[in-house]
C-alpha cells in the first residue's frame, strides 16, 4: 500500500470508531437497543397495560395473561 492509502485507511477508520463511540455515548438509547436484542427477557416477565375502558392506575400483568389476547392479532410474534 501507498503512502496515500495508508492514510486514508487510518482516516477511515479513526472516523468510524469516533462517531460510534459518540453515538454510544450521547444516545444512552442505543445502549437500551444493544441490551434488549442481545439479553432476552426470560422467565417472570410481567407487563404494565392500561385498560382501554379505564383511565384508572396501569396494572401489573403477567405474559400468561396477555397471550391469548394477542393470538388472534397481527400483534403476536
Amino acid at each position: 500500500m501507498d503512502k496515500i492509502d495508508w492514510c486514508i485507511f487510518i482516516t477511515t477508520v479513526l472516523l468510524f470508531f469516533s462517531v460510534t463511540g459518540m453515538w454510544l455515548i450521547y444516545f444512552p438509547l442505543t445502549w437500551w437497543i444493544i441490551i434488549l436484542i442481545l439479553i432476552p427477557t426470560g422467565g417472570s416477565t410481567t407487563y404494565y397495560i392500561r385498560r382501554r375502558y379505564s383511565d384508572g392506575p396501569k396494572e401489573q400483568i403477567t405474559i400468561e395473561e396477555v397471550e391469548p389476547m394477542l393470538t388472534n392479532t397481527n400483534l403476536y410474534f
